[in-house]
């Protein structure tokens, strides 16, 4: 029973450090659902670095949203 304990506050603490990266770093981090082809986690620097809140980001078509910077910097 202990092991089970022991391994729930593991990872309740890979989580909390986790979520206190990504919402400190710089970089935007996003975790993309192959399966269902949607983005499920954007990190809040997404505001800081693009503009757009994390909901208005998460409602985003990845491949559209790529293809829309890439032409950015080809201008």
């Amino acid at each position: 029973m202990s092991d089970i304990l022991n391994s729930t506050d593991d990872i309740t603490r890979s989580r909390e450090m986790y979520k206190l990266l990504a919402e400190n770093i710089n970089d935007v981090i996003w975790v993309y659902n192959v399966s269902i082809d949607k983005l499920t986690y954007i990190s809040p620097s997404v505001l800081r670095l693009r503009g757009f809140t994390v909901e208005e980001a998460l409602k985003e078509n990845l491949l559209e949203s790529l293809m829309q910077r890439r032409k950015s910097c080809l201008d």
